[in-house]
């Protein structure tokens, strides 16, 4: 395929590789702080790296091997609707309809949206009664 490796030594300085860690520390930083919450729940906490990584590869990079295809084009083949996948933010509170185990009767669930979108294409909610 003509793919050339360097490796280098543990702890050898990897301008690019540290750039795309502070690119991506820096976008938890903001999704943190732009919660409407003064203390973080745990599990958003745990839920803040995947959408700020995801959202990194939803638009082509100008030194990429495409200006007009994203890495998640690419690589997923999977083309992004912002009417359907970008529905709600992360933390954002929303109502959903579901169903109670014991009883199995719909019921509207107090909720928290988790990600843009999970692999069935549906919005992944975590629920504000599954507290850890």
């Amino acid at each position: 395929m003509g793919v050339t490796i360097y490796p280098t030594a543990a702890g050898d300085h990897e301008p690019t590789a540290e750039q795309n860690n502070r690119t991506l520390k820096e976008r938890v930083r903001v999704a943190l702080a732009r919660l409407p919450y003064k203390v973080v729940p745990k599990v958003i906490t745990e839920c803040l790296g995947h959408p700020a990584a995801e959202l990194l590869n939803v638009f082509p990079q100008k030194d990429s091997i495409s200006s007009h295809f994203s890495p998640q084009q690419l690589i997923d083949n999977v083309n992004i609707n912002y009417k359907s996948d970008m529905v709600a933010e992360l933390g954002q509170y929303v109502h959903a309809i579901g169903t109670h185990s014991s009883n199995s009767m719909e019921h509207i669930l107090d909720t928290l949206s988790d990600t843009l979108r999970n692999t069935e294409e549906t919005l992944r909610i975590l629920p504000l009664s599954d507290r850890t």
